[in-house]
């Protein structure tokens, strides 16, 4: 009985060694594919990471967008807007973009604001914008001002397309039926701004948040620049780089009291040549 006895305890040992063993090596198991996850799961977010800078680097900067805005339900005009160029060099694409426009049935093309950044590339990049075939009418944005370009260099080039730079000026065209008017500043606008019942009064101007500062029906139509729409755009949190007044009037159509204003999300880059949904733009609005 003892040498049974002394058996029974041997096997029990080794049944409760074996469990230990096993529950050892399944826990050994659970962490090494705990492990596993979490490192396919570390690829996998280096890779979608790594898609998205090529993607947004290298693909939307320059993957132009085309949107059409009707204001009107009998609209008498037809206009296209474009904005901030930021010009450095990148012959291929602007030619694109000049090619694009020239495709677009429109009236006329208006650009609001900051052709280049450095001086320096102000002439290569009118010589490509002024064979737009529409007459385009233009506006200085802060980096034109910051380049220290003039009216002298830019008005030959918008004359060449039938066009007029507008800094601080106004122009009636089309038949009298429609008032252009360009300023940077409420108080510049003041002298240039004229109310007529029968005529459609659209501003040209870079910064949206000037809506906040003209009186209740202004204008028929405002159109701003200088946002870049963000440029880069979250999921979740959407515009993580504007702020006040820029975040509110960020890109697309407002209904302001000033008038209706529409925010041009650009052609160009600024500070990093990366867009994140948010592809650039070229608008065909009917008023």
């Amino acid at each position: 009985m003892l040498k049974v006895n002394r058996a029974s305890q041997l096997d029990i040992l080794i049944i409760q060694k074996m469990k230990i063993q096993a529950h050892n090596t399944s826990f050994a198991k659970l962490i090494l594919r705990s492990a596993l996850r979490v490192g396919i799961g570390i690829v996998v977010i280096c890779v979608l990471v790594g898609l998205c800078a090529v993607y947004s680097f290298f693909i939307e900067p320059q993957w132009l967008t085309i949107k059409s805005v009707t204001l009107s339900e009998s609209p008498t005009v037809t206009l296209i807007h474009i904005s901030d160029t930021h010009y450095k060099g990148n012959r291929k694409y602007l030619t694109r973009v000049v090619e694009t426009i020239n495709k677009l049935e429109a009236d006329f093309a208006c650009f609001t604001g900051d052709l280049v950044e450095e001086k320096k590339y102000l002439h290569e990049c009118m010589a490509i914008l002024s064979t737009i075939n529409k007459p385009l009418y233009g506006i200085p944005g802060n980096h034109d001002q910051w380049a220290r370009v003039s009216k002298a260099d830019l008005s030959d080039y918008f004359e060449t397309t039938g066009g007029k730079w507008l800094e601080n000026k106004s122009i009636t065209i089309m038949d009298n039926t429609v008032v252009l008017i360009g300023g940077r500043h409420f108080s510049e606008l003041q002298n240039v701004r004229s109310r007529a019942p029968d005529q459609k009064h659209i501003l040209l101007t870079h910064y949206p948040s000037i809506v906040n500062t003209l009186p209740p029906n202004s204008y028929d139509l405002i159109l701003a620049g200088h946002t870049h729409g963000g440029q880069v755009r979250l999921p979740f949190i959407e515009n993580p780089i504007l702020k006040g007044s820029d975040a509110i009037y960020d890109r697309g159509l407002f209904h302001t009291e000033a008038g209706i204003l529409y925010v041009n999300s650009g052609i160009g880059t600024y500070l990093w040549p990366i867009r994140f949904r948010c592809r650039p733009e070229i608008t065909i609005i009917k008023l």
